[in-house]
Parts: C-alpha cells; sequence; structure tokens
C-alpha cells in the first residue's frame, strides 16, 4: 500500500486531471493508499467523480464542499471519526468500509447517500441537512444508525437488509420509508416522533423489533431559510433568555438567515432551541398533494409496535402478510373498506383480532372480529369457488350480524332478542284455540289486560308449550310458532352473552 500525504489528495481533489487510474466505470480512481495526517477536504467545487478504493485514513473531514458529481469509498478504513459538514453535491457512496471511531454527518445538501456494508463501533449519526435519498444496506446490526434534529430532511429512506441493523430516527423529517429484506431477532429500528408521508414494508422477514410512534401523517419538500429578525425579536420577550446569544444573532441578524445557523459554528444553541420548540412549522414547506400511505405487501411483521398513529390519516395497504404480532398502543386500524380481495382482508383482521386478543384489548377485537366477518361473508359470496357449499356459514355469519353486528353491540342484541319473542308471542297468541283477538280498540285493550301478562314466561325458553292453558288451549300452529320462538330467544340470549364478554378481561 503507498503512503501519500493529506497534501497530495487534496491536490489530486482540486484538479482531478491529475488523476490517471479509472474504476471500470471510467470515473476517476485513488486506489491503495495509506493516507497520513489530517485530510481536510474543503474544495468549492470538486468536478467529476472520484472513487477511493482500498485506501486507509488517519482521519478525515469534509467541509464547505461543492460536488458536481459523487464521491465513493470501497474497501477503506477509517481509523478516527470521520466528519461530514456542511457539503453539496450529488452524493456520498461508502462501499463495505470500517469506522474505527464512527461517523457524523451534519447539515450536507445530497441527491443520494448511500452507505452498503459499512460498520462502525461508534454508529454513524445524521443530524441535519436535506438527502433525496438515503440508501442503507447494514452489514450487521451492531452498527447504529442514528437520524436526529427537526432540521434533517430525508426524502425516501430505503432499507434493504439481509442480517440486521440498528436504526433511531427521532424529529426528524423523513418523507418516504422503505423496509424489505430479512431482520434477524437483534435488529431494532426505532421511529420516534418522525414527519412522515408514506412508510413501505415490502418483502419484509421480521424476527427483531420495530417501533414505530407519534407518526404526523404529511410529506415536507424542503426546509424555508427565513430572516432572522421574527425570531429574534420573540426571543428577546423569552423568560429565560441567553443575553450573550442575543447578541450573537443580533450581529449575524442582517449577514445570514435563520438555517444558516445550523449549517455554521455559531454558539447559540439555546436560540436554536428556542426556535424549534416554538416556531419549527413556520420553516416547512409541505407537498401541495397531502394524500399519505401505510403498505404492508408480502411481508412477516413480526414484533411491529404501532404507538399513537393516526391510521385515519394514512392511505392503509395490508396485502398477503402475517401482521398478528402487531402491538397497537393509542392506535386503531380502521375498515379498509377494500372492493376486492376479500380472503385477503378477512386474514388482516382476524390478524388484528388475535393481536387486539392477546393485549386483552377488549375494545378493538370485537370491532376487528366484525370486520374480519364482514370481509369472510363478501369472500364466500363473491369469490369463493364453492359458494354454494358455504351458504350455511354465510347464514351464519348473517344471522350474528342481524342479532349483535357480531358480538359488538349488546343493546342491540337484547332489542332484537325481545321484539323478535314479541313477534312470535303474539303469533302463538293468535294460533291458540278459540281466540277472537283483532286490532280494535277493544280487541287491543283485551290483548294488554289478559294475555301479554303472559309474556315473560314465554321468552323464556324451557316455558312448558301449554303454560297458557288456563286461557285457551293450544291450536294447530302453536306448537310450530313455540319451536320457531325458542330457536330464535336462544340466538338471542347467546348473542346478549357474547356481546357481554367482550368487556370481560380474559
Amino acid at each position: 500500500m503507498e503512503k501519500s500525504s493529506s497534501a497530495d489528495i487534496l491536490k489530486l481533489l482540486q484538479n482531478t486531471a491529475l488523476i490517471n487510474t479509472v474504476t471500470p466505470y471510467y470515473t476517476k480512481q485513488i486506489a491503495d493508499r495509506k493516507i497520513e495526517g489530517v485530510l481536510v477536504i474543503e474544495i468549492d467545487d470538486i468536478k467529476e467523480s472520484v472513487t477511493f478504493s482500498n485506501c486507509h485514513f488517519d482521519e478525515v473531514f469534509i467541509k464547505n464542499t461543492t460536488m458536481q458529481d459523487r464521491l465513493e469509498f470501497t474497501h477503506c478504513t477509517f481509523q478516527k471519526e470521520f466528519i461530514i459538514f456542511n457539503i453539496e453535491g450529488t452524493g456520498l457512496v461508502f462501499n463495505n468500509c470500517l469506522f474505527d471511531q464512527g461517523m457524523s454527518i451534519n447539515y450536507c445538501e445530497l441527491k443520494y447517500f448511500t452507505l452498503s456494508k459499512v460498520e462502525s463501533q461508534n454508529g454513524i449519526k445524521f443530524e441535519g441537512g436535506s438527502m433525496q435519498i438515503l440508501d442503507i444496506k447494514p452489514l450487521n446490526e451492531k452498527t447504529q444508525f442514528s437520524l436526529v434534529g427537526k432540521f434533517l430532511l430525508i426524502d425516501t429512506m430505503s432499507v434493504d437488509c439481509s442480517s440486521g441493523i440498528t436504526i433511531f430516527a427521532k424529529k426528524a423529517v423523513i418523507n418516504n420509508i422503505s423496509l424489505s429484506g430479512y431482520y434477524n431477532v437483534a435488529s431494532r429500528l426505532d421511529f420516534n416522533n418522525i414527519i412522515n408521508k408514506k412508510i413501505e414494508l415490502n418483502d419484509l422477514n421480521n424476527d427483531g423489533k420495530f417501533y414505530f410512534s407519534k407518526l404526523r401523517p404529511v410529506g415536507v419538500k424542503k426546509f424555508l431559510n427565513l430572516a432572522l429578525d421574527k425570531y429574534i425579536k420573540a426571543y428577546k420577550e423569552f423568560e429565560n433568555v441567553n443575553p450573550n446569544e442575543l447578541r450573537i444573532v443580533n450581529a449575524l441578524s442582517n449577514r445570514i438567515n435563520t438555517l444558516d445557523l445550523y449549517r455554521g459554528y455559531h454558539p447559540v444553541l439555546r436560540f436554536r432551541e428556542f426556535i424549534e420548540q416554538h416556531f419549527y412549522t413556520d420553516f416547512l414547506d409541505y407537498y401541495d398533494d397531502l394524500s399519505t400511505e401505510f403498505t404492508i405487501d408480502n411481508s412477516s411483521a413480526g414484533i411491529l409496535e404501532l404507538k399513537n398513529i393516526m391510521f385515519e390519516r394514512y392511505t392503509l395497504k395490508i396485502i398477503n402478510s402475517d401482521i398478528s404480532a402487531v402491538k397497537l398502543i393509542n392506535s386503531q386500524i380502521q375498515d379498509i373498506k377494500a372492493n376486492d380481495n376479500f380472503l385477503n382482508y378477512y386474514n388482516v383482521y382476524n390478524d388484528l383480532y388475535t393481536s387486539a386478543s392477546k393485549q386483552n384489548n377488549t375494545k378493538d377485537k370485537s370491532e376487528y372480529y366484525r370486520i374480519s366477518q364482514h370481509y369472510l361473508y363478501k369472500y364466500l359470496k363473491y369469490e369463493s369457488i364453492s359458494h354454494d357449499r358455504h351458504r350455511g356459514s354465510r347464514f351464519s355469519i348473517i344471522v350474528s350480524k342481524f342479532y349483535s353486528s357480531h358480538g359488538s353491540n349488546w343493546p342491540k342484541a337484547c332489542l332484537v332478542t325481545i321484539l323478535l319473542a314479541f313477534f312470535f308471542f303474539c303469533f302463538f297468541t293468535v294460533s291458540l284455540s278459540k281466540i277472537n283477538l283483532n286490532l280494535s280498540v277493544a280487541g287491543t285493550a283485551d290483548f294488554f289486560s289478559n294475555y301479554l301478562p303472559y309474556f315473560p314466561q314465554f321468552i323464556n325458553p324451557l316455558h312448558r308449550i301449554d303454560f297458557m292453558q288456563d286461557i285457551a288451549a293450544l291450536g294447530p300452529w302453536s306448537a310450530l310458532f313455540d319451536f320457531f320462538s325458542r330457536i330464535l330467544v336462544s340466538i338471542g340470549i347467546f348473542e346478549i352473552v357474547r356481546s357481554f364478554r367482550k368487556h370481560v378481561r380474559q
């Protein structure tokens, strides 16, 4: 491995025409170098793509740099922390690199940032700026990726995993989150207090733990770089104002705007915190398209915890996926109201019912069961090849829905049972021999005074068939009406008990 000084490498980057070797893709290449000393890349314009291949670096800083194309590091080792600060350009790519002391990325404006099979004992941390694409293909879960900061905007974050990964994202803007691949039992992905437009779990097999909490469903196009005057005036009236920071921002107000405070080395941490706490939304430029989407496709979601998620704001798509281990906290997945693929959505809501049962979530599990039966009925009616064989099942589903909305509505079950019992009691009474009832005033009065007192006995399925023998003997049809009434009342009693059981902790 050839030894090179940091100054030699800097000259090559300043004038890429001096680089003689190229990659198979005809980009400039610096290969097999041991670069000694501190390499500070601070160049106004790196004019073309440069690839560092199989190089060892003592210490690297990239700051205040503009790139017309990308910088790529392949099979490189970095002895000390790699720091990237305030750069602008096409992209940065790291393939199979080792960071002995970690990497920190602050306030960059890039089209893409790729991390493939990299390893870092102290983690990789993003703290600000904006990127169109953050592409991560992790080596294992030992490298922790942190995405922190309200002024960090990633339009699309794609994670394709084949072993494990650890990600912590908090108080950032990640418009599109795409997760795929295999995640081992040591994997942990935690997205907390994120502004987000779309989440997609596609071809995913999760044995680890995924956490999504307090997502704000909206898309942010960019941050607005507003003038400081308004915020300086508000900070003066703040009870915990810091006089030293106030003097600094007053001096800077004529030269820079608010976001520039994050791109430079300005000692105004409390002022920045004040802006984030009280005026953060002023800087968000939203997409005109307000639609949001949450998709789980062809996946085994495993332990997926969804906390304080406003699912009513998302368009939900859950297809060919196992979500029986999903844990919903202060969140409820509403009826998707699908017009096809009924068997899929029967399985979806059956999984949600199973999950709610495990959590003893008595309120939501009855609702998920009701929705699952709705889709099961539609499947048996419209999609099942042998739908004629399922007429009995369809009839049972209809009856349960009619009585109690599949065990979710006990007042309805009580009312339906009493009404059906009263309806058949009227038929039973009229069927008795030598009974002359009519709808006249006198006939109605006679019914209420002489016959209705027997109704409480009739509603008991165990009553004697001749319980009204003191008034009249049984007629030819009395036994038939009595038989059907016992069946319907018994079903009603079952549905009442079943509806109440949803309030019982298992």
